[in-house]
């Protein structure tokens, strides 16, 4: 039977402002051997899929520094301090981005994006009946495009690879999932 290991010791080594690297040392309790873990610690992510009440996806392009390239993807971010909730969250990134609201927030998904050395939890929303009814507010390091998508057209532009963003592509398996379109 698996057992946890024994956390022997946990220092931050450095705070990069959308994580805090922590090194640890820990114990294995197959062989009791330590091992040196890195541990990113990031605040809870979350993602929206805000569909019209015409069947198109919100969606946005905007560029992404790991890879120099810019990306198709669905509206989301990290959770803010001042953020009480994942859904709280949600709703102020899908404004902010999109300037797109919806009375209807159902969470489809929640899961550990890379549990081998990130703390944080992802939280995948759904937006029915998407409306346009503000302006978009981007953070000091955004520039976002909006993009009406029609929901059909979501599976050919996974497989085309234009949309490539794993996470992304992961809250449209949930969605697939809630819908049923997956698994009945």
């Amino acid at each position: 039977m698996i057992k946890e290991w024994q956390l022997l010791e946990s220092k931050k080594a450095g705070d990069y402002k959308i994580f805090t690297l922590w090194k640890e040392k820990a114990r294995n309790p197959r062989n009791g051997a330590a091992r040196d873990i890195t541990i990113l610690d990031f605040p809870e992510w979350i993602s929206i899929i805000p569909i019209t009440p015409e069947n198109e996806v919100v969606m946005i392009r905007q560029y992404r520094h790991g890879v120099k390239k810019v990306l198709l993807e669905i509206p989301g971010g990290l959770m803010d301090e001042d953020d009480p909730s994942p859904e709280v969250a949600a709703r102020r990134e899908l404004v902010e981005e999109t300037g797109y609201t919806s009375d209807t927030l159902t969470l489809i998904g929640n899961l550990y994006p890379q549990p081998a050395v990130q703390t944080n939890r992802y939280h995948i929303y759904l937006a029915e009946k998407a409306k346009k009814t503000a302006s978009t507010r981007f953070d000091v390091g955004e520039d976002i495009e909006t993009v009406l998508t029609p929901l059909r057209d979501i599976p050919h532009l996974i497989q085309s690879g234009e949309i490539c963003h794993a996470m992304v592509v992961t809250a449209f398996y949930y969605l697939a999932l809630h819908m049923k379109k997956l698994f009945p």
